[in-house]
């Protein structure tokens, strides 16, 4: 084999393997990769590296072909083979609930799951965003459906367990299941932890865990620095009400939290949301979502953050009729930040527009209404001095055919200038940074039918701009 070995510097090698992987014909794209793979040990460990560093699951197809590779992947030497490169795969099941039942069942998903992540690596860490969606015809469309963890068979419930507590898996996002074990990450090595649309069931054994203490003590949150939920149906909302109202808000198990990201939907979890923060003096960085339709429950309290650095408010439509007084919260957080935290340098608003108006295509109409003027003022002048970095993001959803073409030859011509109209004041500020991002999601029809969106013969595009009037470039980027 020695005769095989390529005599190129790896820097080359590495550049012509990503030059050849980035083909925009798959078919040419991936029989380059084979050519290369073909050529020597060298070359197919590198370019394994590019072609299974990430998987993604999307059907029963792809299950059993995935589980087919990792059956047949054996090399004497471990770092040669496919499993060693993996460093993402994403599961999002979708077809019709019969058909992932008996997927689930036959083993094979089991056997992925047994596989992935026994290899501890240095390189990029593992990750695993998992879906357990299945989707049911709804008269024309098709509607996405949870998944219970009760009707997933006990191989793959095994497999989930053993993987959590023998793998070097530090990335965990699970969506849409319900009825999780609460001990599920009791044991794991579990650093980014994040659940979207999950229900937990509070039953360990045959004990029912009323206590706060309980609960929090088998998820085994100790590991964790990243904690992240979307939606009501979140852990925060099954902790329940004793949470806020505990004395033992010191638990060990938050105690490297750096990262807190949460949906806050009714006044019940704005308490647990505090009482979270109250749990930990580590958060680097603190996000709060705000949903369409609740009213915001009140400030929050920083006073104990000394490491706090980076604040994210999430607000969708906050403008539309009998919309919540967000400039109200966007006031307290300010407030709060200004006397208690000397070390925040950067504050991130994000504002979520739905536009009803698809005909006109300039900007007035596009934030027809939308006046930011006031928080403009306000933020000009009340900002904490340490506060170095503004971020203002714009996001705009329209529906059906838009022509977007104007809206980008505009935004590219004066998209700066429109941006200093939105927030003159803040733009003049003393902060070292400000800018503002607008992005636009659109549908366009299509012939095809689209296999992520639920209204056939639409996909959806998204352009984004970016405006920074500090001496940076405007960067549109269509996608």
């Amino acid at each position: 084999m020695d005769q095989f070995k390529p005599h190129l510097p790896i820097e080359l090698t590495d550049s012509i393997i990503n030059e050849v992987g980035s083909f925009p014909d798959k078919r040419a794209r991936s029989e380059a990769l084979s050519s290369f793979a073909l050529a020597s040990p060298t070359y197919r460990q590198q370019v394994n590296k590019l072609r299974f560093e990430k998987i993604n699951i999307h059907s029963i197809e792809d299950i059993h072909a995935f589980s087919h590779l990792l059956r047949t992947d054996t090399w004497p030497q471990e770092d040669q083979t496919v499993r060693s490169c993996i460093r993402n795969v994403d599961v999002e099941l979708l077809d019709d609930w019969d058909s992932l039942n008996v997927a689930l069942n036959d083993g094979d998903m089991a056997f992925i799951l047994q596989s992935l992540y026994r290899r501890y690596t240095r390189d990029k860490a593992p990750s695993l965003p998992f879906s357990f969606s299945w989707e049911a015809k709804v008269g024309r469309y098709n509607d996405n459906c949870f998944w219970s963890w009760k009707s997933l068979c006990s191989d793959v419930q095994s497999a989930l367990k053993t993987l959590l507590l023998e793998s070097c898996l530090t990335d965990l996002s699970i969506y849409s299941l319900s009825d999780i074990p609460n001990d599920f990450l009791h044991g794991s090595h579990i650093q980014q932890f994040h659940f979207t649309d999950i229900t937990f069931d509070r039953r360990i054994g045959s004990d029912f865990c009323e206590s706060t203490e309980g609960v929090l003590d088998s998820w085994h949150l100790k590991n964790v620095s990243t904690f992240i939920t979307n939606h009501s149906t979140s852990p925060l909302h099954y902790i329940g009400n004793n949470l806020y109202s505990s004395s033992q808000l010191s638990a060990p198990g938050f105690s490297n939290l750096t990262t807190l990201i949460l949906c806050i939907c009714n006044d019940e979890e704005y308490k647990m949301t505090r009482a979270l923060m109250e749990r930990t003096t580590t958060l680097k960085r603190i996000a709060f979502s705000l949903p369409d339709s609740h009213e915001l429950p009140g400030p929050l309290c920083f006073d104990h953050l000394e490491l706090l650095e980076i604040v994210e408010v999430v607000i969708y439509n906050p403008l539309r009729p009998r919309a919540p007084d967000y400039l109200k919260f966007v006031h307290d957080i300010v407030d709060c930040l200004r006397p208690a935290i000397p070390l925040v340098r950067s504050l991130i608003f994000k504002f979520s527009i739905v536009s009803t108006n698809d005909q006109k295509t300039d900007y007035a109409s596009i934030f027809g209404g939308h006046n930011f003027s006031a928080m403009d003022a306000w933020l000009a002048e009340s900002l904490p001095p340490t506060v170095k970095t503004v971020e203002i993001h714009l996001s705009v959803a329209f529906s059906l055919d838009w022509d977007v073409d104007n809206f980008i030859e505009q935004f590219r011509r004066e998209g700066g200038k429109y941006a200093r109209r939105l927030f003159p004041r803040l733009a003049k500020s003393k902060t070292s940074r400000f800018s503002v991002q607008i992005d636009v999601t659109y549908a366009y029809h299509d012939i095809e039918q689209s296999h992520y969106s639920s209204s056939p013969g639409y996909r959806w595009k998204v352009f984004r701009g970016f405006v920074d009037y500090r001496g940076y470039p405007i960067t549109p980027i269509a996608s």
